[in-house]
């Protein structure tokens, strides 16, 4: 792992001076980042420090430059970074055991940091699809967000119907976190049918599916802990990448469909949203703001 991140912090430069780049770098690199990120100590902190250092440092650098910490990360280059970080991430949170009734607090506990740092590092990644809009990186985040999800609903959630009563502020801040992010992938598949991009949205249905399993999975948890009254349902209205509002006729237009007639009370105009603090106020569910006060699922139907 030390070998490779050697190379990945390093500028590439040829005979001539100029950076190396093409098709045959890209897979070159490819592949030490993914040899790095299947070998490291912890790859959940390694993909940590490369998107939450190394991004922004490309973000301030010139639009030919790149990271200070990460030389080869640059916006030529981002795409392959941020497919091998989001697949490697879903990989390691395959591995985290689901949780059991058995388990005692200090596995919980050691279960529960696991996730929130696996939550952590895929809201960031999930985020810089606002900076980094293209297709490539869109479909990427759509299909490895389903991924998570559905590896969060299998191992994650058990844990959290263990660990609320004795942990119940660390359940909450973890899926605050994961609300945000859920919230935004519901933004991309907005956009995405917004667009009318076959290819991109084939994504959709079963990621949307996804979401409105996780809000009443969430309910459920919070049902078995005796803890329903912290559980309220709001309206989440169609936005864009940005967050901005998509207009009612157009989301109309392009609702509906077979695929979506699974989904119940299919609302062109709002989606539901399922959310864990009832002490928001009328104005603040007005505006549809990402609330920190508040611990919000989002329903993606």
């Amino acid at each position: 792992a030390s070998i490779t991140r050697g190379f990945l912090c390093q500028s590439w430069v040829l005979p001539s001076g100029e950076k190396e780049k093409g098709n045959k770098y890209n897979e070159a690199l490819e592949t030490l980042l993914c040899i790095y990120l299947k070998h490291t100590d912890d790859v959940l902190k390694s993909v940590e420090e490369i998107a939450g250092v190394g991004v922004p440092e490309l973000l301030n650098s010139t639009k030919d430059g790149s990271s200070n910490t990460f030389p080869t990360l640059s916006r030529q280059t981002f795409i392959i970074f941020y497919r091998v970080m989001m697949s490697e991430l879903d990989k390691s949170v395959k591995g985290i055991p689901a949780g059991m009734q058995s388990d005692s607090t200090e596995v919980q506990i050691e279960k529960l940091l696991r996730w929130n740092v696996a939550v952590r590092d895929f809201h960031i990644l999930v985020n810089l699809v606002k900076v980094f809009d293209s297709r490539p990186i869109l479909g990427v985040c759509l299909k490895h967000g389903r991924l998570f999800i559905e590896s969060f609903l299998k191992q994650g959630m058990p844990l959290l119907d263990y660990s609320f009563k004795k942990h119940r502020g660390d359940v909450q801040s973890l899926l605050k976190t994961l609300q945000l992010s859920t919230r935004q992938l519901h933004h991309m598949c907005g956009h995405t049918k917004l667009n009318q991009d076959t290819n991109l949205t084939n994504h959709v249905p079963p990621l949307k599916k996804l979401l409105e399993i996780f809000v009443y999975r969430v309910k459920a948890m919070l049902t078995i802990n005796k803890c329903q009254e912290a559980f309220w349902l709001g309206n989440l209205k169609n936005r864009d990448l940005q967050g901005e509002e998509i207009l009612s006729q157009v989301s109309q237009q392009e609702s509906g469909g077979d695929e979506e007639s699974e989904l119940p009370e299919d609302d062109a105009e709002e989606e539901t949203e399922d959310e864990l603090d009832g002490r928001e106020s009328d104005t603040r569910k007005t505006k549809r703001d990402d609330d920190e006060g508040s611990t919000e699922v989002s329903d993606s139907d």
